[in-house]
């Protein structure tokens, strides 16, 4: 898996760890075959009242999903697991959907022969 992870959450000593081991969950969640495929982005951002978020980004080469983590869940292995397979499932109704439509797009162009 390829993650990008940008300067403010590598260099803070508190979210560093936890988007790294989340990497790891993430990593098992996805399995060895997928892993490979899919790209990792996290970002961080502050709500409307001030609290830091984390903004994960997961894409393949049929489109992407993100969910948003407060820098609390990810110390909780469990919940993130739960999390990213979710957001995992989340890519993979987006995947199906392109190739199901690829499918169709396919057998439409075979008809017309």
């Amino acid at each position: 898996m390829n993650v990008r992870v940008p300067p403010q959450i590598r260099d803070d000593s508190r979210l560093a760890p936890r988007v790294e081991e989340t990497n790891k969950v993430l990593e098992e969640v996805l399995g060895p075959s997928s892993a490979p495929l899919v790209q990792a982005d996290w970002g961080l951002t502050t709500d409307a009242a001030g609290r830091t978020q984390l903004n994960l980004r997961v894409s393949d080469w049929t489109g992407s999903v993100g969910y948003r983590f407060a820098p609390e869940e990810l110390g909780n292995i469990p919940h993130m697991r739960i999390r990213l397979h979710r957001l995992w499932g989340d890519l993979l109704q987006v995947r199906s959907h392109v190739q199901l439509d690829e499918s169709r797009w396919h057998l439409q162009e075979q008809a017309e022969r």
